[in-house]
């Protein structure tokens, strides 16, 4: 009886010191740390499209105008957006958009050229632009005339509401006239 006495005596002092009081002292970051997970499991990447994405648009107007749009993804350039939640360190990887714009008259082209962000570029807002995305380059036809085609652009921040609004002229001889456009505030 005494041998088992002692038996259980040991036992349950082995049981209560092994109660984790030497990791009660490290916060949950530093007991993750020291946990023998991957790195990619503190890291989480997004991209914004995930693949590659194109689309073509092409318009008639007054059976000797043509106008031909290709919007795609860039999927070599991008913008980073980094943050850090707990113990995750999150990346937001946003691909650039560039449009091809071709305006044809008569069987001429008379424009040819890309549309993106550098077409825009001012030194006055660089904070703006170094997050901006082109969302579209589109035909207003509203404002286009028989002397100059209109196209509106819009450029929003990432993960923001944040955004500027052009319109492109584009004279019948292929001259580029770029404007801002102000767009009031809904509140």
């Amino acid at each position: 009886m005494k041998l088992f006495s002692v038996k259980l005596l040991v036992f349950i002092t082995l049981i209560t010191s092994c109660d984790g009081k030497d990791r009660a002292r490290y916060t949950p970051e530093e007991k993750l740390e020291q946990s023998n997970l991957p790195k990619s499991y503190f890291l989480k990447e997004k991209y914004q499209p995930e693949e590659y994405s194109e689309v073509v648009t092409d318009t008639i107007i007054n059976n000797n105008i043509n106008i031909s749009i290709k919007t795609y993804t860039d999927m070599s350039h991008n913008i980073l957006n980094e943050f850090k939640i707990d113990t995750i360190h999150y990346k937001h990887f946003y691909r650039e958009i560039i449009s091809n714009l071709i305006i044809t008259i008569d069987g001429k082209t008379i424009f040819n050229d890309t549309i993106d962000k550098s077409n825009f570029i001012n030194n006055e807002n660089n904070l703006f632009w170094k997050d901006a995305l082109m969302l579209g380059l589109y035909l207003n036809d509203t404002q286009t005339t028989k002397e100059s085609l209109y196209f509106n652009v819009s450029f929003c921040m990432i993960e923001s509401e944040i955004c500027q609004d052009y319109g492109l002229i584009i004279d019948n001889n292929g001259k580029l006239i770029i404007e801002e456009l102000i767009t009031e505030e809904i509140h």
